[in-house]
């Protein structure tokens, strides 16, 4: 089933690209210290500089759901 991102944002999820072609953000692996990201939320977007990640597997993700 196809999800609108748009419905997901304004769920309170926000939508992470980076460079210049704007590419997304899928996973903690795809980008690395000191890199510049778009974050865009329901009513904007936040501009960020990465300073560390870790990566947990899926279904450890507690979403508090």
């Amino acid at each position: 089933e196809a999800q609108n991102p748009q419905a997901e944002i304004r769920g309170g999820y926000a939508m992470g690209t980076k460079g210049k072609k704007g590419a997304v953000v899928k996973n903690a692996g795809d980008v690395h210290p000191g890199e510049k990201l778009s974050l865009r939320v329901a009513e904007g977007t936040i501009e960020a500089t990465v300073k560390n990640t870790s990566h947990e597997p899926q279904t450890q993700l507690d979403l508090g759901m």
